[in-house]
């Protein structure tokens, strides 16, 4: 059908802006971004985490999701930090289910990956060696279907915030280790600590501006991806969570202007995703055409 390859075909993408934690809490916006550029039609990429970055290039993991496959699997991208032009892409970790969110810690000397793997029924560490590109299996982190689980470590303690199958979108559980590897416990008795579409489930790192804590959630309400809201952390202790909204940050460009779902700061600024129409122009048109055409039929009921 014409549509759906011009109107309902998945198109996401990443974008770099040089915002600050503490300007985007200041202002209130993202600031303008630069889309990377490449010449691929049959994937997208998104879920960025930047791994290491200097003058001349930026090595960002990513979800790479080509078309003919139907599920994701987590690649290294390499950037030219200028242009912010694709000069390089590898596979990092293939499965033969659906991988996104490739999340990390590092510990010394060494890079620990977690990306989400809901499907295998568990979250798992893999030890990545970024020299080669490659990762070794070390363990289950938590032997729960996890989605888009993200870290936080404050005063000798592992904080893990996740939603999970089989309601990923509405539903936030926060759990705590003493050891990175494992031992997780989820906090308030097993029971979600956030609910609903609109500051659920995770949308990057938790990050810090002015001495406060901030966690990007996504707002799911219109769609999925459709935005993210800015939540600071008010109370976080094994007894007690709370947060409040800050700000929405909303799609503002002319060809991702249908959602956004990622934000991860590095030093220099912060890596977006944006989700679009596959072709902008035709797609803006072809939409206009098909609502103007829904309001007629209504009409004549």
């Amino acid at each position: 059908m014409f549509y759906s390859k011009y109107i309902y075909g998945h198109n996401w993408n990443i974008g770099f802006s040089e915002t600050s934690p503490e300007s985007l809490i200041k202002s209130g916006k993202l600031g303008k971004i630069k889309w990377l550029s490449h010449r691929y039609k049959d994937r997208f990429f998104a879920d960025p985490f930047v791994i290491s970055s200097d003058s001349s290039i930026i090595n960002v993991l990513v979800e790479e999701l080509p078309f003919s496959m139907k599920k994701g699997r987590i690649t290294r991208l390499v950037v030219d930090s200028k242009s912010k032009r694709l000069i390089e892409r590898e596979t990092v970790l293939e499965l033969e289910s659906h991988l996104s969110y490739p999340a990390f810690h590092r510990i010394n000397d060494k890079i620990y990956l977690f990306p989400e793997n809901s499907a295998s029924g568990r979250l798992t560490i893999y030890e990545y060696n970024e020299t080669l590109n490659s990762v070794n299996k070390v363990d289950t982190m938590v032997p729960e279907p996890l989605t888009d689980a993200t870290l936080f470590h404050s005063e000798g303690r592992y904080w893990l915030f996740a939603t999970k199958l089989p309601e990923s979108n509405e539903k936030l559980f926060l759990y705590h280790s003493l050891d990175f590897a494992g031992n997780f416990i989820c906090v308030n008795n097993g029971d979600p600590i956030i609910t609903g579409l609109s500051s659920s489930r995770p949308a990057g790192n938790i990050f810090t501006a002015d001495g406060n804590l901030y966690r990007p959630a996504q707002n799911s309400i219109m769609h999925y991806g459709g935005r993210m809201m800015i939540q600071q952390i008010v109370k976080l202790s094994k007894e007690e969570y709370a947060e409040k909204n800050i700000l929405t940050i909303n799609p503002h460009s002319f060809k991702y202007n249908l959602g956004t779902h990622t934000v991860n700061f590095y030093e220099g600024g912060c890596v977006v995703d944006g989700y679009g129409y596959l072709y902008p122009l035709i797609g803006h048109m072809a939409n206009f055409l098909i609502k103007k055409r829904d309001i007629i039929f209504r009409s004549k009921r």
